[in-house]
């Protein structure tokens, strides 16, 4: 099971976000202070009005520190009621 959210993290690391909308997704990415990305994920709004979350097409590998980050956010977006 996952860390929770709280708990997966960057510690003293400088990051910038981006975050555009194109249609029906939203990206977001982070970036740590060498311009390399840091975290990402997309969020679709489902034509049922629900969203998906799920990793950018164009990602080709995603270290293990940002897959945890985003099983955790998706774990405690699913948590809201």
């Amino acid at each position: 099971m996952p860390e929770p959210w709280w708990k997966t993290g960057f510690a003293n690391t400088q990051m910038w976000q981006a975050i555009t909308i194109e249609g029906d997704k939203l990206l977001f990415r982070a970036y740590d202070a060498s311009g390399s990305v840091a975290d990402q994920f997309v969020l679709t709004r489902m034509k049922n009005s629900s969203n998906r979350m799920g990793v950018p097409s164009d990602c080709n590998k995603m270290n293990d520190s940002s897959m945890k980050i985003i099983r955790s956010l998706i774990i405690a977006i699913l948590a809201v009621p």
